[in-house]
């Protein structure tokens, strides 16, 4: 590890509460971060992206109590939202009514708390942790996030917002949201993915692992429109069965730095 700010983030972010599975992941992620430290311009993968920013910024966690911000500007009309404060689930701003039965589309740290079998089969079983040193860091500081269930034959016809909003600081805080979209066999799902910052220095590495299954479809929209010295690098992960479509349109408006890799595992045929 070449920021020593990073080894308190990681002490800080192990001895915050959170159920079993997540503080298993958490350690998990640790050890790996761990191990690959930053990446370097040497290795091919990150030839081209300069990360020296990152080097040298003395990094902390966001406060446990997010300051309260109005969203109002950035929440979809129409859409289920779910809104997020400084990595922390915002129920105020947030507005999930007129589900579809069966369907879930909950913060993270609720759904593990409740036992999510969604959670327990699907959390952190794509997101690679042995070569991706963001996924790592992201899993070892892993707070909450954004759960998303549409069960087989479901179709969700509004679209839901995932809206993470990072608060004024005067600290260069690691926000690490984390997305779980499971799409059950034939349903439809349409994802908004929104990350806002209007000022301060933030480092930002969300994570989505995303299961498109048989016939299934998810239509993906990210927009990323963060401050201008926010560092921002992504991971997304897509498993897809037979005959399922995703498709993604990302944006990206903002960000001092903004790089995403994306992994697809093709484990059907005609997937798309």
């Amino acid at each position: 590890m070449t920021n020593p700010s990073l080894a308190s983030v990681l002490d800080t972010a192990a001895t915050a509460p959170a159920p079993a599975l997540l503080q298993e992941l958490r350690g998990r992620g640790r050890k790996s971060f761990e191990a690959l430290g930053l990446p370097n311009r040497r290795q091919e993968p990150w030839r081209f992206t300069r990360l020296k920013a990152i080097e040298e910024t003395e990094f902390s966690v966001p406060p446990l109590v997010p300051p309260r911000i109005d969203v109002t500007p950035w929440r979809r009309a129409g859409a289920h939202v779910l809104v997020f404060v400084d990595g922390m689930f915002s129920p105020d701003f947030s507005e999930i009514d007129d589900l579809p039965d069966g369907v879930v589309v909950s913060n993270l740290m609720l759904a593990a708390a409740s036992g999510s079998e969604i959670v327990k089969q699907h959390l952190g079983n794509f997101a690679a942790l042995d070569d991706q040193p963001f996924t790592a860091l992201n899993t070892a500081v892993l707070a909450d996030g954004a759960v998303i269930h549409v069960p087989a034959g479901v179709e969700v016809e509004r679209p839901v917002q995932l809206l993470f909003f990072a608060g004024p600081s005067d600290r260069a805080n690691v926000c690490a949201p984390r997305i779980l979209i499971v799409a059950g066999a034939e349903s439809a799902v349409t994802v908004e993915e929104h990350h806002v910052g209007t000022e301060g220095t933030a480092l930002s590495c969300p994570v989505s692992e995303i299961v498109v299954e048989e016939r299934a479809v998810v239509r993906h929209v990210i927009v990323q429109d963060e401050s201008a010295t926010t560092l921002h690098l992504a991971s997304r992960h897509i498993v897809m069965g037979r005959e399922s479509r995703y498709s993604a349109q990302a944006i990206s408006l903002g960000g001092a730095l903004a790089r995403t890799d994306i992994q697809v595992d093709l484990e059907g045929e005609d997937a798309e």
